[in-house]
């Protein structure tokens, strides 16, 4: 199944252009490694197939079901953040709405009776099932697992 397809993708800033007339495509098994030189454009390329940056000519097709997301370089994290927080709290929508939910969860064992509170798991729980993304919750904990982390 191809998750991603990219078609004669451009990217120039100023009179330097970083690559030019781009196509491939990344199906499921498949390994990907981007290698070049500092400067070389592999970050643009990168925030481009995430949707961050846009190219200035082609396009890049996503399947719906898959999502792509990147983290940048030089991210500044919390250093008193677990390493699970530090990823849940990384700019995607649906990690960010896990970490509220874990979060609000938190606070209603100390606040069982708190009607707002209440709602809020409820609403959180809900976007959680509307989005799929309880199992990018378990996907997330899986690989740090294995990582050792």
């Amino acid at each position: 199944m191809v998750l991603l397809t990219v078609e004669e993708i451009s990217k120039q800033y100023g009179l330097k252009t970083l690559f030019s007339n781009v196509s491939f495509g990344i199906d499921e098994r498949d390994k990907v490694g981007i290698i070049g030189i500092n400067g070389s454009g592999k970050s643009t390329l990168l925030k481009i197939l995430a949707g961050v940056e846009t190219p200035d000519s082609g396009k890049v097709m996503r399947t719906r079901q898959k999502r792509v997301s990147w983290l940048p370089q030089e991210s500044s994290f919390n250093p008193d953040d677990t390493v699970l927080q530090a990823v849940l709290t990384s700019g995607d929508a649906s990690l960010q709405r896990i970490y509220d939910y874990e979060l609000a969860c938190h606070e209603l064992e100390t606040r069982p009776h708190d009607s707002q509170l209440l709602d809020r798991v409820s609403r959180l729980s809900h976007e959680l099932d509307v989005h799929g993304a309880w199992e990018l919750e378990a996907s997330v904990k899986a690989v740090l697992g294995k990582l050792g982390l």
